[in-house]
């Protein structure tokens, strides 16, 4: 991921803020446009969803970068059993 340089905690935190705001908003909308034109959607209504859902990936993106200026760090590895418990 490209860094943003962002040279202050508080901007970094805003950013993030923004992008959560932005990504729930996106998939919100795009919730309520689903449901309200299911079946009768037109191309027009397929290209303004698949930009609710472009909205929401930025909204994460926005999200990422703040969390990585904060200096967040995402660890996804299992926690491992002790040797002592294992036995």
């Amino acid at each position: 991921m490209q860094r943003i340089e962002i040279h202050s905690r508080r901007g970094s935190l805003a950013l993030g803020v923004v992008g959560v705001v932005d990504a729930v908003c996106a998939i919100a909308t795009l919730f309520i446009y689903v449901v309200n034109s299911w079946g009768a959607a037109s191309p027009v209504d397929r290209l303004l969803q698949f930009s609710l859902i472009v909205s929401a990936a930025g909204g994460l993106y926005l999200l990422a970068v703040g969390l990585e200026n904060l200096g967040v760090r995402r660890e996804f590895r299992p926690r491992r059993a002790s040797p002592a418990t294992s036995s």
